[in-house]
């Protein structure tokens, strides 16, 4: 191994550069990218947001896509930068009745970690699947506008969406 006396090239990291470099291992990464400031930052909801989450979101959950759903939501709420404590408070009312909590909960954890981590994590795009048009403008604007959420511009195709 070459050492920086055999090499003027090489020099010794300063603890400066040590720091630089621990504060960019820790910041989240999407791909190449870094991740958004909104995926860093964290965002406080109401008791009365949290409630409203779960309620427009519950009519929707059927026994075939509790997972599918939980997963996306827990991504969306985490994309947005709503912490995570508060995205389980959001389970707990939504699935308070479901046998499998636990896998419900589970997918909070896994959303949180994979943004943490850098790696793809569903949101709103995938939570469209589950929920018709009224449900996720009514989640757009249940959520603060300074989260920073993107998604598709959805407007309602006909009358019977709003109602």
């Amino acid at each position: 191994m070459t050492s920086s006396d055999d090499n003027p090239q090489l020099q010794p990291i300063t603890s400066l550069q040590t720091h630089w470099l621990a504060v960019l291992a820790s910041v989240p990464k999407r791909g190449n990218v870094i991740a958004s400031p909104s995926s860093l930052t964290t965002c406080h909801l109401t008791f009365e947001q949290r409630t409203r989450t779960a309620s427009i979101v519950r009519e929707h959950v059927r026994s075939g896509n509790r997972h599918d759903i939980a997963r996306d939501l827990s991504g969306m709420l985490a994309r947005a930068g709503v912490n995570k404590e508060q995205t389980q408070e959001i389970f707990y009312e939504l699935f308070d009745d479901d046998p499998e909590i636990d896998d419900r909960l589970r997918c909070v954890d896994d959303s949180y970690y994979r943004l943490r981590e850098g790696l793809p994590v569903s949101g709103f795009p995938s939570l469209e699947t589950y929920l018709p048009r009224y449900a996720v403008l009514e989640l757009k604007d249940v959520l603060p506008r300074h989260t920073g959420l993107r998604t598709r511009r959805i407007e309602p195709d006909r009358e019977s969406d709003l109602s």
